[in-house]
């Protein structure tokens, strides 16, 4: 459980470049996932009600917004696009993290927190908090102590959905769908924002 923060601290607070946390972080979650594969890719395919899939799935687009309207109203950090641009994002960079981001990140995260590290328990858990945690450090770059503490309760209050709707339904597909539109919309308010400053 520790692996993942190390990685990320090391490309975040280290190297201080994203491909270097995102891919570190994505390693780090391999040896827990590649030996249950086979298991795993039935946990995606166990069938789920459309009446709870598509909102739970839309679900993570309030993600993305929020962010939008909070930037909106208050600015953007005054260094933001600076910090951004000296993680290795910019220019052509972009569209190519991104892509790989929406393609590898949500579905290697919800194997991990919610299949490997899962809690039965009806309330938050240590995964959740762990879930939560580790968004920290990339945050500690960029936001304030009490930002960082509003983005920790929504991110535990997050990890604890997806990982309860993941055990009603018996099936990955709805907390992974979510945590993909959560993503995509959380880098298009990112780029917009580090692109194209208010």
């Amino acid at each position: 459980m520790i692996i993942p923060y190390i990685a990320v601290f090391f490309g975040i607070i280290v190297l201080q470049n994203a491909w270097g946390a995102l891919i570190g972080f994505h390693m780090s979650l391999l040896p827990a996932v590649l030996p249950n594969w086979r298991g795993i890719a039935w946990s995606f395919r166990s069938p789920v009600a459309k009446s709870v899939l598509w909102p739970v799935s839309l679900s993570g687009l309030f993600a993305g917004v929020g962010l939008w309207l909070l930037w909106t109203i208050t600015g953007i950090p005054a260094d933001f696009q600076m910090k951004v641009a000296s993680m290795g994002l910019r220019g052509v960079i972009w569209p190519v993290f991104i892509l790989y981001f929406i393609l590898v990140n949500p579905w290697l995260e919800e194997v991990y927190w919610r299949h490997f590290l899962n809690s039965p328990s009806r309330f938050p858990a240590i995964v959740d908090f762990l879930f939560a945690g580790y968004h920290l450090i990339i945050l500690s770059k960029f936001v304030g102590p009490a930002l960082m503490l509003t983005a920790f309760v929504i991110l535990t209050c997050a990890a604890w959905f997806w990982r309860r709707i993941s055990s009603y339904t018996q099936s990955l597909m709805p907390a992974a769908l979510a945590h993909l539109m959560a993503d995509i919309s959380i880098l298009f308010a990112v780029y917009r924002f580090a692109v194209f400053p208010m």
